[in-house]
């Protein structure tokens, strides 16, 4: 398949609607929980653990706070001072907030899969794709609208500690693996179940298949 088979004008909106749509839900979800976050306790390899609230020196928004717990339902975790940054040491250490306050909220790991998805369903049963593995394709570019908002958005959702040269956003080389793989994977999944709920013309010529 052409990259320019791929239904991009569909596809890329779908996968930005998907980011920007599991940001909120996240938001809703979790909106009543940052202070819960800022008691969690960050060791130091020189210090004492301490809350996060003491090691950023202030409340973080809440927005801020909300966009790691939806990093975290992506299984990217937040990398974060340590309670050595009190002190003044620029530390940093890997931690999903998610995991750590459990409970109900669990569930929201099933919220990016979900969402993709549907997104990558939705490519497939809204047009015609092409090729062999056309609707596997198809879904999975919604990738090229997720990709893009997932990494910028990692940047976007950053506090600095208070008295260290050091900034709390969602882990690096995770955000690029996950954000790349989850849109990838699910949203393939998502354009081959559409095709299952389909009336393909099984000899179209060319490998066209026609969804409707």
């Amino acid at each position: 398949m052409a990259f320019t088979d791929l239904p991009l004008k569909r596809s890329a909106p779908l996968g930005v609607g998907a980011y920007v749509l599991g940001y909120l839900l996240a938001v809703a979800v979790t909106g009543g929980r940052v202070d819960e976050v800022m008691r969690i306790e960050i060791a130091g390899e020189y210090a004492d653990p301490a809350p996060l609230a003491q090691i950023l020196g202030s409340q973080s928004p809440s927005w801020v706070v909300n966009g790691w717990l939806f990093y975290n339902a992506h299984f990217v975790p937040t990398s974060l001072p340590t309670a050595d940054a009190v002190n003044g040491m620029a530390h940093l250490t890997n931690r999903n907030l998610l995991s750590s306050l459990g409970g109900p909220l669990l569930a929201l790991y099933l919220l990016p899969p979900l969402l993709l998805l549907g997104s990558g369903y939705l490519v497939v049963r809204s047009g015609s794709t092409f090729g062999a593995n056309g609707v596997r394709n198809a879904g999975a570019s919604v990738a090229v609208g997720y990709v893009p908002a997932f990494v910028l958005g990692a940047f976007v959702f950053d506090a600095s500690a208070a008295t260290a040269s050091v900034t709390a956003t969602p882990a690096g080389l995770s955000t690029i693996f996950f954000g790349f793989g989850y849109p990838v994977a699910f949203g393939a999944v998502g354009g081959m179940l559409a095709e299952r709920r389909s009336d393909p013309a099984s000899d179209a010529p060319d490998g066209k298949v026609e969804t409707r």
